[in-house]
């Protein structure tokens, strides 16, 4: 019978442990396009939620009952139409910001190199149909509003 020997124990570790020599980083440092993203993407958040507040608010907004229609507007519905036209410029001015910043952002970042090339024609492509989209939607929205507050 063979007797192999035996593996030397295995050294204590130390009591004491030098710190280490880099510095100790939770987060890596961010890049200049990925500050600027954080930033654009709360601006355009808040002015999402700012426009899609102020478009539901004009349908939430009970109409005044006056109980007559005639040629001559009732004061109850010259404030009503002065709100409405209030609310859907807001909420106008608001998604408008929204549309052009996203499309902005996408053609900065289209023309980057570092971007792969099939990003950045899905980039160019996603600007132009969104623009169009954006136009034909916008054009409905204020016709929307232009009925209701003809209509009065």
């Amino acid at each position: 019978m063979l007797v192999q020997p035996s593996a030397p124990p295995a050294p204590e570790p130390p009591v004491y442990a030098p710190p280490s020599t880099g510095p100790y980083r939770l987060h890596r440092e961010r890049s200049a396009s990925e500050t600027l993203m954080a930033i654009v993407g709360a601006i355009m958040g808040l002015l999402i939620f700012a426009g899609f507040l102020s478009f539901h608010a004009i349908f939430l907004i009970p109409m005044p009952c006056t109980g007559t229609y005639g040629p001559t507007p009732t004061p109850g519905t010259e404030g009503y139409a002065a709100v409405v036209q209030a609310l859907a410029w807001a909420a106008g001015v608001a998604l408008d910001l929204v549309a052009g910043l996203s499309v902005a952002l996408a053609f900065i970042f289209c023309v980057r190199t570092d971007v792969p090339e099939s990003t950045r024609r899905s980039l160019c492509l996603f600007a132009k149909v969104f623009v169009a989209v954006w136009v034909v939607l916008g054009v409905l929205f204020f016709s929307s509003v232009a009925s209701i507050v003809r209509y009065l």
